[in-house]
């Protein structure tokens, strides 16, 4: 299995922007940082996966550093971010990138720690049986 996680490096003032006005700014900022390592963390141990860390911005790389010991790193292309207006392009190119044809190819967001591993495993066979899977 291909596992993907599509992140935004976290930004102040960038991040989580719905909740500044209930967290404030370095509020918002945190709980994004920690939804995206407790994300990371939670599924780095899922055995016979290609673990793939899909972000942007691209020239802040370094940041997600620490990382690469468990996941592979892939930016997003310049051109194309989260917040583009054709975020299903930025994610067909992901796709495209890092595709095999023998693994089925699973994308999550950054913020979902709390996905269930049932959950992971059934779209897993799913979409090893050819089928798409939207959660």
């Amino acid at each position: 299995m291909i596992l993907v996680v599509v992140a935004k490096v976290p930004t102040l003032e960038k991040s989580k922007t719905r909740l500044i006005p209930a967290f404030g700014r370095d509020g918002a900022l945190s709980l994004a940082q920690a939804m995206l390592s407790d994300t990371l963390d939670r599924f780095a141990e899922i055995p016979d996966c290609r673990r793939i860390l899909y972000f942007a911005p691209a020239h802040r790389s370094s940041e997600l550093s620490s990382y690469q010991a468990s996941w592979e790193l892939v930016p997003m292309p310049e051109h194309g971010d989260l917040g583009s207006s054709d975020l299903g392009s930025v994610l067909r190119t992901g796709y495209e990138r890092v595709r095999d044809h023998k693994n089925p190819t699973l994308f999550i967001g950054m913020d979902t720690p709390d996905l269930p591993l049932d959950l992971l495993s059934e779209a897993r066979d799913k979409a090893a049986a050819g089928n798409a899977v939207v959660h």
